[in-house]
């Protein structure tokens, strides 16, 4: 398996490239398989919208975000976090803009359910951990041995990717919401390195 997420036709984009992108769908995913296999997005409005994730291809813009389905809209709802910590799946949203169509939005619904099932976390005793190079800032996805990632601390320590061999220095990051650590950065150790 490639562990770059960037070699399909789609890549993560900048938020600002969101601009101007209105509602051009539903698909049903599991908000944390969209965590493993892009990572933690960004903040959005933070009432109707907790999260969400540009992709660009080509000329053509899509986002993939949640709508009106946190506490930050209805207090009787899950918080952001649960939200996004769940495998029960949802009915989240595909924004795009022209010259984006109906066909292309397709294109894209299909690339995330495909990119998204193909992320089990079923072989015994690993994890997908899914963290941005540092150097790159490509979103990588390495499957590690099952040891605890701390999650809302700061923490440091050396991963190895199962299936390449490859080590990594691997450390805790920030996401877009304040106070939470929720992501991590990596860097590859050369081969023969004692570190």
């Amino acid at each position: 398996m490639n562990n770059r997420i960037t070699d399909c036709s789609y890549a993560l984009a900048p938020s600002g490239d969101a601009d101007g992108t209105y509602h051009f769908g539903e698909l049903v995913l599991s908000p944390r398989d969209v965590i493993r296999c892009f990572g933690s997005g960004a903040s959005a409005d933070e009432y109707k919208i907790s999260r969400h994730w540009v992709f660009r291809k080509g000329p053509l813009v899509f986002t993939l975000y949640d709508w009106k389905l946190t506490s930050l809209c209805d207090i009787a709802l899950w918080t952001p976090e649960e939200l996004w910590a769940s495998d029960e799946p949802v009915e989240l949203n595909i924004g795009s803009k022209a010259p984006a169509t109906a066909s292309d939005a397709a294109d894209f619904i299909a690339f995330l359910a495909r990119t998204t099932s193909a992320v089990p976390d079923a072989v015994a005793g690993t994890q997908i951990f899914a963290p941005v190079d540092f150097w790159s800032g490509v979103r990588l996805m390495l499957r590690i041995s099952e040891q605890d990632i701390p999650r809302g601390r700061r923490w440091r320590r050396t991963v190895v990717d199962l299936e390449t061999g490859r080590r990594y220095r691997a450390w805790s990051a920030s996401c877009d919401l304040p106070g939470c650590l929720c992501d991590a950065y990596v860097e590859e150790i050369p081969r023969g390195s004692s570190d």
